[in-house]
This record gives structure tokens, C-alpha cells and sequence, in this order.
């Protein structure tokens, strides 16, 4: 499968290369506190980036849905620029990590509701993030990660709040994929992001699987546990036990529910 280059990778061959310090310089105009705690609860009390509830179980109307799209092209990119400036004026707080692949998902969220800069601030934080050497190398992998699944959001825009990556599940497979393949290319002996891809291979099941063990097997660089377990997940497949993936079960934000078990003779 041929993988367009990513928009960060031009970024970052442009020397695009911001230490921790100059990008604090740039501050200018803070919207948090420089008390990691009281920053921390700021950002929480901003993050409404929900579906509505009443969307759980009424179908949202056209004009109900286009208020929400609104709300989130404006909100997101904020929100997303709060938990930036969080990583950046609290590098090592423990919350840092959290806030980083956060920052992604609320530039994703706004890039599914058409804001037209969102791209390309996302672009810019990761180029930052992935400049950053003092950031660890797992939670640069994840940043790209995340990052690198803004194909799907594309993609499906508002869909992606009305029904959501479980019942969409060839556009969002086919950007994890890519995700995975833009992820090992920069981080070919990260180890404990082949452990969370093996974690979730083996949560899915047929081509979506082996796509997923092939990206793995097809790293030159990668550690040997990883390749073995891929070469015996792809000999002898687990069954299915119905586990969800863990991705989509903490990493993205409830859209519309899952269809409701039938009767007792036709359980899911």
C-alpha cells in the first residue's frame, strides 16, 4: 500500500526544529495558569467536546447537528491550544503525556468539523513534539500516532460524532494502518508501541489483523519479541472473545450508541 507523506514530515526537513524554551517564548498570550493544578482543572472545565447526551439514544436533527459542528470547530482548536501550552509551560508533570495525545484528539475533533486551521496546527505541534528529543520516545510515537489517523477524520467529519469509528469501521481500519506504517518508519525499535500494536492486533480479527502483524514483520528494525509474536499471532490466530478494541474504547470520544441486543435468541 503506498503512503502519501505525511504533512509533518515537511515540517520537521524544513528545520522547523522549536526547543521547550523558544516555544514558551511564544506564550505570548497565556490561557492557563502557571500552577500545574489549577492549569490542569482550567483545561477540564474548557474540554465540553462531548456529543450532546440527549444523541445517545434521540437521533440528532440536521439543524442540531450543524449547531454541534460550530461548537466544535471553535471550541476544539482552544482546547487543543490549552493542553499544548500545558506541555510546554509542564514538560515533566504527569499529566504531560495525557495532555499531549489530548492536544491531538481535540485538533482531530475540529478537523471532523471543518475548521480550516486545524490541520495545520496539528501539523505544526507534532513537528514540535517529534523535535523535542527531552519528550520520552513512547510518548513521541504516540503523539504521531494519533496524529497520523487525521485521515479518518477527513474523511468522515461530522459522521464521526453521528456515528462513530465502531460502525465506520473501513475508514477508520484503513487509517490505522497508515498510522502504524507513519509510526514505524520514525519509531522502528520503539518497544512498548509493538507492544500496544500487538495488544490491539489481537482484539482484531481476518485482513484487518494480518495488515496490522504485516505492518509489524515488515520493519527491518523490529525488536525480535515483536516479530515473533506476529509471526505466531499470524500462524495461530486467537479466537474471538467479543473484547473491544482498547483504542476505541479510551481514546475516542462517544458518538452514537452501538445497536441494542435483540432478543434472548439473538445475542450479539
Amino acid at each position: 500500500m503506498k503512503i502519501a507523506t505525511p504533512a509533518w514530515v515537511l515540517l520537521l526537513f524544513s528545520h522547523i526544529f522549536i526547543t521547550q524554551s523558544s516555544l514558551a517564548q511564544t506564550l505570548a498570550a497565556r490561557h492557563i495558569s502557571t500552577n500545574a493544578e489549577i492549569a490542569y482543572k482550567q483545561i477540564q472545565a474548557r474540554n465540553h467536546l462531548s456529543i450532546p447526551a440527549q444523541w445517545q439514544t434521540n437521533k440528532p436533527t440536521a439543524e442540531q447537528i450543524a449547531e454541534f459542528q460550530k461548537k466544535i470547530s471553535n471550541l476544539a482548536p482552544d482546547v487543543a491550544n490549552m493542553q499544548r501550552e500545558f506541555t510546554i509551560l509542564f514538560p515533566t508533570n504527569g499529566n504531560a503525556a495525557f495532555m499531549r495525545e489530548q492536544a491531538v484528539h481535540s485538533w482531530s475533533l475540529a478537523i471532523s468539523a471543518g475548521n480550516p486551521q486545524a490541520e495545520q496546527q496539528l501539523n505544526k505541534f507534532v513537528a514540535e513534539t517529534l523535535a523535542e528529543k527531552n519528550i520520552p520516545e513512547t510518548q513521541r510515537a504516540l503523539v504521531l500516532f494519533d496524529a497520523s489517523l487525521v485521515s479518518y477524520f477527513k474523511k468522515v467529519g461530522m459522521r464521526h460524532f453521528t456515528e462513530g469509528p465502531r460502525r465506520l469501521p473501513l475508514e477508520f481500519q484503513k487509517s490505522w494502518i497508515e498510522a502504524l506504517h507513519a509510526t514505524f518508519m520514525e519509531f522502528p525499535t520503539c518497544a512498548p508501541f509493538y507492544e500496544r500494536c500487538l495488544a490491539e492486533a489481537k482484539r482484531t480479527k481476518g485482513d484487518y489483523r494480518k495488515q496490522m502483524l504485516m505492518e509489524v514483520l515488515n520493519v527491518a528494525k523490529a525488536p525480535a519479541f515483536a516479530r515473533a509474536e506476529a509471526e505466531q499471532l499470524l500462524k495461530n490466530p486467537p479466537p474471538d472473545n467479543g473484547e473491544e478494541s482498547i483504542y476505541l474504547r479510551t481514546n475516542f470520544i462517544p458518538a452514537a450508541p452501538r445497536p441494542k441486543p435483540g432478543p434472548a435468541v439473538n445475542k450479539e
